[in-house]
């Protein structure tokens, strides 16, 4: 014969069953929502590390693209001055022959004198 089983085991087996499956599924829930919300507070400082990075590029850009600048006019004013002293070079080299030739003169007449 089959012997029955009261059915207040029936319930209270039942209703631990329900309520471990349940509580597993509320606790599996509430472990997504940590996780995703982790997850979000993770993007988040993500994102903000991000906005500094970019805000420090786009001054370091800046800043570059003025170097730059100051650095083209550097060169230019250098380019300039090199040209300038070319010239006072060439310049000095011409005095320096007059001397040399007024000098040479100078000692021609001087000699001449002497001679008389």
């Amino acid at each position: 014969m089959v012997e029955m089983i009261p059915i207040d085991m029936i319930v209270t087996t039942a209703s631990s069953i329900l309520t471990g499956v349940a509580g597993w599924a509320v606790g599996r829930r509430r472990r997504d929502n940590d996780f995703l919300t982790e997850q979000q507070k993770s993007i988040g400082m993500l994102i903000d590390n991000n906005n500094t990075i970019m805000a420090k590029y786009t001054k370091a850009q800046s800043e570059l693209a003025e170097a730059r600048t100051e650095l083209a006019k550097a060169t230019e004013e250098n380019t300039r001055l090199e040209r300038y002293v070319t010239e006072l070079q060439n310049e000095n080299e011409k005095l320096r022959k007059k001397i040399d030739l007024l000098s040479k003169k100078i000692e021609a007449f001087n000699s001449s004198k002497i001679e008389r």
